[in-house]
């Protein structure tokens, strides 16, 4: 079988995000705000879902979308914050989650991160 995944970095201005064309959908990583300092939790978890918002609709999604989101966090204390923004995005279309707590993430001041999949299987109907 021939690897057909394809790379390249998302189309938003901060260049923040990797998509990847799978056979099978899509793979968003890195997904996480472009000005980090100085913001809490929930603020950053907002950014980067936007930022996610970003790449996805210049795939041709939304986040509606969306059927399995990592969260990587590196402050387990305040990622409660996270939880209201997380239920209101997406409480309709309920993903499957995995959440990760690191160390630190790639950007220091950086407390979250996702990384988004669709699946082209869920899109076909």
């Amino acid at each position: 079988m021939i690897n057909q995944t394809q790379s390249r970095h998302a189309s938003n201005a901060h260049g923040i995000g990797r998509i990847e064309r799978l056979p099978v959908g899509l793979k968003i990583a890195g997904l996480r705000a472009p000005n980090p300092e100085g913001q809490s939790m929930a603020e950053q978890c907002q950014a980067a879902l936007d930022e996610g918002l970003k790449a996805l609709q210049a795939s041709g999604y939304s986040l509606s979308d969306v059927t399995r989101v990592v969260y990587l966090i590196a402050d387990a204390a305040s990622f409660p914050t996270c939880a209201p923004i997380l239920r209101h995005v997406f409480a309709e279309s309920e993903p499957s989650v995995t959440l990760m707590w690191v160390k630190k993430l790639a950007v220091p001041a950086a407390k979250i991160e996702f990384e988004f999949c669709v699946s082209e299987e869920t899109n076909a109907a």
